[in-house]
């Protein structure tokens, strides 16, 4: 197949039926806010240090969950490209839609990023020429199959839970999280009052 132009390479894409990531409601009772990736097969929150899969969470969690499907089929690509240093050579596959959505490459993560996908199974089946030469005999077609291919595994293999960070900040979801952590609080600071009153009234009675 010959993928010439984005609207091409978008139809190609939709074809091969990518699911999306799918998103957990979250819980205070069952998850921690500060970790987004849950890995389906243990059933577990996963608690990644790396910055950049952090960030690649927050795209999709936050950022690009009510965005149009174009654009989130097309920083799927870019991240894909990203992740494989394929980046320099074919971003301009998606120059397109991101000028369409007023999107740019320097947005998403840091100069230095490499770790933005959480391990995945098919993560060390493709492999890509890094000499400029070699790479203009990458057809674009092996790009986007791959792609796709590494998006599956993704959303099949992982989820994200939509931590208080994801939410919406007017949302009542959000209030009642807030308003749990605050009684939560002050329940611990009356617990502390209560403990430090009790020891001081406990040293009155000694002398």
């Amino acid at each position: 197949m010959n993928l010439k132009n984005w609207s091409s390479i978008y139809e190609y894409w939709i074809s091969l039926n990518v699911p999306d990531v799918t998103f957990i409601k979250f819980n205070r009772e069952k998850h921690s806010p500060h970790s987004p990736w849950f890995e389906k097969n243990r059933q577990a929150q996963f608690y990644f240090s790396e910055n950049p899969i952090l960030n690649t969470g927050a795209h999709l969690g936050r950022y690009l969950k009510d965005k149009p499907k174009e654009l989130i089929a097309a920083y799927k690509i870019f991240a894909f490209l990203r992740f494989n240093q394929l980046d320099d050579s074919f971003n301009f596959i998606i120059d397109e839609p991101f000028k369409k959505f007023n999107e740019n490459y320097r947005d998403w993560w840091n100069a230095s990023a490499k770790h933005i996908f959480p391990y995945y199974s098919s993560i060390n089946h493709h492999y890509f020429p890094r000499s400029f030469e070699e790479r203009k005999k990458i057809q674009i077609t092996s790009i986007i199959d791959a792609a796709a291919q590494a998006w599956t595994d993704i959303a099949n293999e992982w989820a994200l839970i939509i931590i208080p960070g994801y939410m919406d900040r007017n949302s009542n979801e959000l209030g009642e999280y807030w308003d749990a952590v605050k009684k939560e609080e002050d329940e611990r600071e009356f617990r502390e009052y209560l403990r430090l009153k009790k020891k001081y009234e406990a040293r009155n009675n000694e002398v």
